[in-house]
């Protein structure tokens, strides 16, 4: 009879040995199923093999054949089965042992002695069901816990196997193997952190060799999505991006490069990260430029307290040639923040400061019509427009302005 199919995750088994309570056994109820190495090795310890004597349960010379097995118990056909295992019979052996289950389907050395035989016939899978429905049924029955430590290192999952073999040793600490299985685990678990070791160092020699060329590619999807408005442009530059502060992560430049692709996405979540990567290189750069990415930054997640208060330390601090565009940033703050009145009061002490310029005139005739004040708004437009020096697109402009505003007024 096939045993039924649980599918269980080796996460699972993992969980199920890791949790249960420690209880040891005397050291007589424990037979080492397999062979480890006579003296401890530190260097490279032989894989567990089943040793001579893999059972529990001693030869039987007398076993029935299969045909006259419906007779027998449980107990009988489990001694069968061991005969014929040991024997090298192993699908004999599996079809005993199964019948014996089908009579006695809780037996955990019944089970025990299946899991190995399914692992000699290459049924891992099969192995592993058995064992777990072993410890289902005895949670401290150690032996199940050093054959699934042998079956996780061949299915390739030595981290596991460490803490089934430790298991073992726990619950048995008088068992005659238990230093030997003590050696093989702890072998296993300074091979796992030394692989581990070298493939990190390995990753990070990778991702440091490549992190400028995906910098590279990264920055030029970005433009490319900036300007075609295409979002699977925009995440893979972002996916580069990433990659390259991995390999770089002291690279200002780079850092600044993928909090504005974030910044990009317009995503809460992500507006939110380009803030800290800004904020975090900040000191490395001057003001201006990460200031006027913080101010749209904060103003993009709705903060406007926050975001006017850096655009009013960008206004007052900004190099000449930047503040049309810090006054620009700041209008549409306050637009916002309703702090229409503090953005013109910051904007007239910058004028009176470093001298009059059109376009912040501009920008105040702007922020008084957007508070109702028709008439100052205008006074300024006409103050303007009567500016002979005024280029003939900022004219255009202001004229447009002007007339909007009369438009309103009536």
């Amino acid at each position: 009879m096939p045993l039924p199919r649980l599918a269980p995750s080796l996460g699972w088994i993992l969980l199920f040995y890791t949790l249960l309570s420690i209880q040891a056994l005397p050291a007589s109820s424990q037979t080492s199923p397999f062979s480890l190495p006579s003296e401890t090795v530190e260097s490279s310890p032989p894989a567990p093999t089943a040793g001579d004597s893999p059972f529990l349960l001693p030869l039987d010379k007398n076993a029935a054949p299969l045909a006259q097995q419906a007779a027998l118990t449980a107990l009988e056909l489990q001694k069968q089965g061991t005969k014929l295992a040991k024997e090298g019979k192993l699908e004999e052996a599996r079809i005993t042992l199964a019948r014996s289950l089908e009579k006695d389907p809780t037996n955990f050395v019944t089970l025990n002695n299946l899991g190995l035989v399914m692992r000699k016939l290459n049924r891992f899978d099969d192995a592993l069901q058995a064992y777990i429905r072993a410890l289902e049924s005895n949670e401290h029955y150690a032996l199940t816990y050093k054959n699934l430590g042998i079956l996780l290192e061949k299915q390739g999952v030595p981290d596991q196997a460490v803490l089934a073999y430790r298991k073992y040793c726990t619950l048995a600490p008088g068992a005659a193997d238990v230093h030997k299985v003590t050696a093989r685990a702890d072998w296993l678990a300074n091979s796992i952190q030394q692989k581990t070791e070298e493939e990190q160092e390995l990753r990070g020699r990778y991702m440091t060799e490549n992190a400028l060329q995906w910098h590279d590619r990264g920055a030029n999807l970005f433009a490319e999505a900036v300007v075609e408005k295409n979002r699977d442009k925009l995440f893979s530059a972002i996916d580069y991006l990433e990659k390259a502060t991995v390999g770089l992560p002291d690279n200002k430049g780079i850092t600044v490069d993928l909090a504005d692709a974030y910044m990009e996405v317009n995503s809460p979540s992500l507006t939110a990260l380009a803030i800290d990567l800004y904020e975090s290189v900040f000191e490395s750069f001057a003001e201006d430029p990460l200031l006027a990415r913080l101010v749209e930054a904060y103003h993009q997640l709705g903060n406007v307290e926050v975001a006017f208060a850096l655009a009013e330390q960008r206004m007052t601090f900004c190099p000449v040639d930047k503040r049309r565009a810090a006054a620009i940033q700041m209008s549409f703050v306050a637009f916002s923040a309703q702090k229409e009145t503090s953005a013109i009061a910051l904007i007239r002490k910058n004028i009176q400061k470093r001298g009059n310029d059109p376009v912040l005139g501009l920008t105040i005739a702007i922020l008084q019509d957007a508070q109702g004040e028709t008439d100052a708004a205008l006074s300024t437009a006409f103050s303007l427009l009567a500016d002979k020096n005024l280029d003939s697109v900022l004219h255009a402009y202001v004229e447009k302005v002007k007339n909007r505003i009369l438009g309103g007024a009536r």
